[in-house]
């Protein structure tokens, strides 16, 4: 559990046989990559060959807790186990596939890791085993066992990947126009347009004016720039003295249209909220070391995830801002906290905070829900 025993171990094995292949457990990441980097140069060193040596096989690893753990959980929330190969971002898994049938071409898969017997109620394969004998499946078959194998099931690497809804990638980072304003102030706006709308069809009426013509100058005494109609008849004056009445009325909400979207743009480099009707996600809890890793990896396999965090200077809250996750912030032992994050349409919850007890009352909490 110490990263200076795990480099002076290191440097002593180095020294000591530089065709070791190491592998260390440093907490430092950034000092890991050093300390890779100078036993790499060392054991070339030592072995008389410049970096790269197609002959020498003594690379170092090094690994933090983080880097082990991460990608055993984010399986475990794509397949539901932690049974899984994962290998350059692909995460497989083992399964069984029956024969082809007649006239069907067969999925060479991945990797096939056994022959199946030819009948599941004879294990010798009596039927399509082409006399071959053998007890129970063959482990581990050449290309050639598996073309001749015509009529035996397989077991095979399979691919898993989510299938599930994904969240919303957005544009560019800009909000899109609906979360702009809220839900009363677009009303309030609709209702203004309305009433624009009434009082040129009713000028229009009044005076025979055309529509264009007749909106036009609503307008103008909507925005008090239009002469008063001293002269005009008594409709036209009603009219313009309702224009200028709700034109008054439109000056609060177009301020408060500008302040909303200002705040909205300012929030939109901040967190994510839940975006609604959200469903067939991963709730995250907590984004410490190995929840900011487990979310990068979650991102990378497209699985949509709601974060919740309590601390507001969490080192994963950065990540998350980046990757465009939506982040709850509060304690997820408190009521509500868990229902702001969609817990009820999840498929699955990651408790994953340095606290042994919140993991376990915010699962039983979960499951409850």
């Amino acid at each position: 559990d110490d990263d200076e025993t795990n480099i002076r171990a290191a440097l002593t094995a180095r020294r000591l046989n530089p065709r070791l292949r190491l592998v260390l457990r440093l907490y430092n990441r950034r000092l890991g990559q050093h300390i890779e980097e100078l036993l790499d140069q060392a054991s070339a060193v030592a072995s008389g060959t410049g970096p790269g040596h197609a002959g020498l096989d003594a690379s170092t690893t090094v690994l933090s807790d983080a880097d082990t753990a991460a990608p055993a959980l984010a399986a475990t929330a794509l397949v539901g186990t932690s049974k899984v190969v994962q290998t350059e971002g692909l995460v497989l898994r083992a399964v069984e596939r029956q024969p082809p049938l007649p006239g069907e071409v067969a999925d060479p898969g991945l990797c096939t890791l056994a022959l199946l017997s030819a009948t599941s109620n004879d294990p010798a394969g009596a039927d399509g085993s082409e006399g071959s004998g053998e007890q129970g499946p063959r482990l581990l078959p050449d290309e050639a066992a598996v073309a001749s194998a015509t009529g035996r099931g397989t077991v095979v690497l399979e691919q898993v990947s989510y299938s599930g809804p994904s969240l919303p990638s957005g544009r560019g980072g800009v909000p899109p126009f609906a979360s702009l304003f809220s839900r009363r102030l677009r009303w309030s706006l609709a209702g203004l347009v309305g009433c624009v709308l009434a009082l040129a069809v009713a000028l229009m009426v009044v005076t025979g004016q055309h529509p264009l013509y007749a909106t036009y100058v609503t307008l103008l005494d909507l925005f008090g720039i239009n002469d008063p109609a001293y002269h005009a008849s008594t409709g036209r004056q009603i009219l313009q003295l309702l224009s200028g009445l709700i034109g008054l009325l439109l000056l609060p909400v177009l301020l408060a249209a500008v302040l909303e979207a200002l705040g909205t743009f300012r929030s939109a480099s901040a967190l994510r909220k839940p975006p609604r009707g959200l469903g067939g996600h991963v709730v995250l809890l907590g984004l410490g070391k190995i929840g900011t890793r487990v979310l990068t990896r979650l991102r990378e396999l497209h699985i949509p995830v709601v974060c919740v965090e309590s601390d507001p200077e969490a080192r994963g809250l950065a990540t998350a801002r980046r990757l465009r996750v939506p982040v709850v912030l509060g304690d997820v032992t408190q009521e509500g906290v868990l229902e702001a994050a969609k817990i009820h349409r999840a498929s699955a919850l990651l408790a994953l905070t340095s606290a042994d007890t919140t993991n376990l009352e915010a699962s039983l909490y979960a499951r409850s829900v």
